[in-house]
């Protein structure tokens, strides 16, 4: 068994996603979250995806796309997948664990199938003891139509709450100083402050009025981007405009 020392390079993310031109020209494999960037939200525009996919196939490294949540949209149509757009180096990666809840603890991987042979190979060394009842259980809840049943009803209520943290930060008047980002899809979005802002005092400030978020910084090797990931997936309408309120005391009094 060869071992392969792999070194993680970071990657700059803009307003159009990942800059596919700061990739190491001697990366061998490319991780991607392009449905909705984990965790400045923006979602990688239709050019910089094609950028990807040109250099991916000139300089034959895989693409790892991971669509962890982009089955929560709210604004415009969702776009094609890298993985529909070339399938033959790219491995395609989606959680039931958002879809329908944090405890199912399983994934699904679709690549190409000599690929995704020797990754159960390898998957077979690491866990043995696959939740084989647990997966039973999701082919049926699947297969007889209770998925997408309960997708219809969860893509409501998460419309709702987005909906009233968007409105909720901007009538407290955080989204004229503050940028918010990554509205568009997804569980989260972000509050971005400047460079300069004091991120972990902020932080520890509403975590002392009953807000917990989490800060930018910790999500990136070397970026020096400040902010905050705010979630809404398991906080009802009433507590989000409440949080917002009380965020808005911190951060316009500070």
């Amino acid at each position: 068994m060869k071992y392969r020392c792999m070194q993680v390079v970071s990657v700059p993310v803009n307003e159009h996603g990942l800059c596919v031109d700061d990739i190491h020209p001697e990366s061998r494999l490319v991780y991607v979250t392009p449905s909705h960037q984990c965790a400045v939200g923006v979602i990688m525009s239709e050019p910089r995806r094609q950028q990807l996919l040109h250099l991916a196939a000139e300089q034959s490294f895989w693409i790892v796309e991971d669509d962890y949540d982009s089955e929560f949209r709210y604004r415009g149509d969702p776009l094609p997948t890298l993985f529909s757009q070339r399938p033959q180096n790219t491995l395609y990666m989606l959680s039931f664990s958002k879809m329908i809840a944090p405890g199912i603890r399983m994934s699904a991987l679709v690549g190409p199938k000599e690929a995704i042979r020797q990754l159960a190979r390898v998957h077979e060394l690491t866990y043995r003891h696959l939740p084989i009842m647990e997966q039973l259980t999701l082919t049926h809840f699947i297969e007889h139509g209770h998925f997408m049943r309960h997708m219809r009803k969860v893509r409501n209520i998460y419309r709702r709450r987005h909906a009233a943290m968007t409105k909720a930060i901007v009538a407290t008047g955080l989204s004229e100083r503050f940028t918010l980002s990554g509205a568009e899809t997804g569980l989260h979005m972000l509050l971005e402050a400047k460079p300069s802002f004091d991120e972990a005092t902020v932080t520890s400030l509403a975590l002392e009025k009953g807000i917990r978020m989490y800060p930018l910084s910790q999500y990136g090797l070397e970026s020096k981007r400040k902010g905050w990931v705010l979630g809404f997936a398991k906080v009802d309408e009433a507590a989000i405009e409440e949080g917002i309120e009380r965020l808005a005391e911190i951060l316009l009094h500070k």
